[in-house]
């Protein structure tokens, strides 16, 4: 019991109506997202030549579904050899700083506080060369 809290069954139903909420803001939006992110990186106009765009959502899909299929297999094998060494109760605390953990590390390295400021400026060059592509058209 090292996060402190006490064993009743109101704070376990409260983790996971909190886990289900999360997860929908996860899983639902990660791909999209993920996506759009290649899309900027390459300076890729999304629209332009739908082969790749359906090629680069065929591979972002196919890593989806391998990486959580991963997961669904190694979840249940990694709490089990932790439940067996230390029993059920310290096990979830385990996990639960484990999910914390990571979820800092990921915050850091990948989306970090400038977020805002890149994400604005990637918005704007989306947005500039979506009117250069419609000029383009018109011509």
């Amino acid at each position: 019991l090292f996060l402190g809290l006490p064993d009743l069954v109101w704070i376990m139903l409260i983790g996971f109506c909190l886990n289900g909420v999360a997860q929908g803001f996860i899983f639902i939006p990660l791909l999209p997202d993920a996506l759009e992110a290649v899309f900027i990186k390459e300076d890729i106009i999304e629209g332009k030549n739908e082969a790749l765009d359906q090629l680069i959502s065929d591979y972002g899909s196919g890593l989806y579904g391998t990486f959580f299929s991963t997961g669904q297999i190694l979840a249940p094998i990694i709490g089990s050899a932790i439940y067996e060494a230390i029993d059920y109760r310290p096990t979830t605390d385990v996990m639960t700083v484990a999910c914390l953990v990571w979820s800092l590390i990921y915050f850091m390295f990948n989306v970090g506080f400038g977020i805002f400021k890149e994400e604005k400026a990637n918005n704007e060059k989306i947005k500039a060369g979506q009117e250069a592509l419609l000029l383009n058209q018109e011509d």
